[in-house]
């Protein structure tokens, strides 16, 4: 039986990079989490759509800017292209895009009461309607570190939910206490 096309929805901070601060947006402190690289290239190997849908509330605080959010998301991508395309090239298999997909933030303040800060779903329904994305016809999956990830995630129909860390997370179908966890529940 042929293997569905998986559609995965990362949370940033705190799943794709390391959170050493509540507003990350400087590149000198921007890390990728341990292990992402490898879950990303086994994804990427296996052509699936990869989206970051991010809140970034420090943009309304004042603290960065929309152009730094965009400079740290094309270092981002630069930093994952550059490390995957030997890799890729070796597997004999190169996706059109070796970086996310797409990338969707919200810059807004919970107390804006926005539509698309998370727990709210309106970023991954933009990233399903500008991929075109019946979610029943992929394996899908949203990686985050908050509940407000998972109960987004359910709102579009998202079948697995893995919560990385511990937080409390009812809407979670999964836990994992790292990417590495995270990467042998996405392919078993």
């Amino acid at each position: 039986m042929k293997q569905r096309r998986k559609v995965v929805f990362f949370d940033r901070d705190g799943v794709v990079n390391i959170e050493d601060n509540p507003y990350g947006y400087e590149i000198e402190t921007f890390y990728f989490a341990p292990s992402f690289m490898e879950l990303f290239l086994e994804l990427k190997k296996q052509d699936a759509l990869c989206f970051v849908v991010t809140n970034q509330s420090g943009i309304h605080r004042g603290i960065f800017s929309t152009k730094d959010f965009e400079i740290l998301s094309a270092f981002m991508q630069n930093c994952i292209r550059s490390s995957l395309m030997l890799p890729l090239r070796k597997s004999g298999f190169v996706p059109k895009n070796i970086g996310f997909d797409g990338i969707y933030f919200c810059p807004h303040k919970e107390e804006e009461n926005c539509s698309c800060r998370k727990p709210k779903p309106d970023m991954l329904k933009r990233a399903i309607v500008d991929f075109n994305l019946n979610l029943r016809d992929y394996d899908s999956y949203i990686l985050g570190d908050k509940d407000t990830d998972m109960q987004a995630g359910l709102s579009v129909g998202i079948e697995t939910r893995i919560l990385i860390g511990d937080a409390d997370a009812p809407n979670a179908t999964h836990r994992a206490k790292d990417l590495k966890e995270s990467q042998r529940i996405i392919f078993s």
